[in-house]
């Protein structure tokens, strides 16, 4: 069962299992995702426990459709002008982060970047995987 603990200071809310609370300003990573990463169970799944997640927002970037191999995957691409919504993920160790660069097929598909998004009136850095040229 997941909970929704609203940051009144920042005007954010962070969804999060009982007792798993973390505060996406003290979060050592964030890891900004736009695509089934952003549901909280999903996301578990692939890092083998529960995860805190809350709505942010890219701007500079757009999701974008390529195929490769055959197959339609969509991609992060920095886009002039461009807002993106989704999920940052909180609270994650560098484990983790090996297993979300795994599912993201990085470096093959994707690339790991750090990036800025704003998550409630907070501007803050996230890492993201966006498509190989």
């Amino acid at each position: 069962m997941y909970e929704v603990t609203l940051i009144k200071e920042i005007f954010a809310v962070v969804i999060h299992c009982d007792g798993g609370f973390v505060d996406p300003r003290e979060s050592e990573r964030r890891v900004f995702v736009c695509g089934s990463l952003m549901d909280p169970e999903f996301a578990a799944k692939i890092v083998s426990r529960k995860v805190a997640v809350c709505p942010a927002v890219a701007v500079g970037y757009a999701r974008a459709w390529r195929e490769v191999d055959g197959v339609n995957h969509h991609f992060l691409v920095e886009e002039r002008g461009g807002i993106l919504p989704g999920m940052a993920i909180l609270g994650l160790d560098e484990r983790d982060i090996e297993k979300l660069k795994a599912f993201e097929n990085a470096p093959k598909l994707r690339r790991e970047v750090t990036m800025r998004i704003k998550i409630g009136d907070n501007e803050m850095d996230a890492i993201t995987y966006i498509g190989n040229e």
